[in-house]
Parts: structure tokens; sequence; C-alpha cells
């Protein structure tokens, strides 16, 4: 059985797993992500707090017993005098990389985005690493197009 569900305390280390495999292989691709040595215990930490927080939604997907993916979305005001006030926004979506065909990420957005509209939010925006041609190939083909940019300042 396959299910995305609010995902809870007890799967963090899993998930935990997920997001610290992912980054490992995004830092092969940019060399400015650096991981801190208690890089999972930290993510869990601010995992925990997601959970319990009232503008944050966070899921995860769920297969025969497994999980294989996740979800992050907090509602955000937009930049002052900009139009809608508030916005979706996607803060972390990781899949386990033996998943990726399963289509666990369309089914984790889908579920947020319906999160979002139950709270009136209807405009939607992803954080993503820019240099990631996954990611930005999954983002655009689920219709993403550019609108913001952060960029880097070398130190």
């Amino acid at each position: 059985m396959t299910f995305v569900r609010p995902a809870s305390h007890s799967d963090l280390p899993t998930l935990s797993a997920i997001w610290h495999e992912n980054r490992l292989l995004q830092q092969q691709f940019d060399s400015r992500l650096r991981l801190a040595t208690d890089a999972p215990a930290r993510w869990q930490s601010a995992a925990a707090a997601w959970i319990q927080s009232e503008t944050v939604q966070m899921l995860a997907f769920e297969k025969e017993g497994r999980l294989l993916g996740y979800i992050v979305g907090q509602i955000e005001p937009a930049p002052p005098g900009l139009l809608p006030e508030w916005v979706g926004v996607v803060l972390e979506l990781n899949v386990d990389a033996h998943a990726r065909e399963n289509r666990v990420g369309r089914d984790l957005l889908i579920a947020l985005r319906e999160w979002f509209a139950g709270r009136g939010i209807r405009q939607v925006a992803a954080r993503i690493i820019g240099h990631s041609a996954v990611e930005q190939a999954f983002w655009r083909s689920q219709g993403s197009t550019d609108w913001m940019a952060w960029l880097w300042l070398k130190s």
C-alpha cells in the first residue's frame, strides 16, 4: 500500500538518512555546500520543530511500510508590496535515491499543494539548489518557472 501522510517524530531517523544522502550527492556538484559533522542531528532537530509548527506541513511518502521521501512546506509572507500577501514555500523535497521512478515527488507535491489550498494559499514557490539538474528538471516538469533567485556572495 502506498500513501502520503503527515510525518511523525518516529519517522525522523529514516527521513534524516534520506536528507543526508541527498545532501552528500548535491555536495558533489556544488562545493559551496558543506555539511556540519553533526548535520543529521541538526536536521532532525529542525524537522521536529517543523512537525510542531502551525505554518509548516511535513509529509512523508510511505510504500509497503517503507519511507521513500518527504516534503516540507511553509506559509510565508510574500515580499512587501506584492500580491498575494502570503505564499506557500516548499522548503525541502527529498526522495530516496532508489525510489525516484515511483512518482514519489509528484505525489508529495500534490498533497502539499492540497494542504496549502486548504489554507487559502494558491501561489507556491520552491527553494532549490541552483546547480542541481535533477531538481530543476523535476520542478520544471511540474510547471514551475523562474521567479526569484538567491545569489551566493563569495567571502
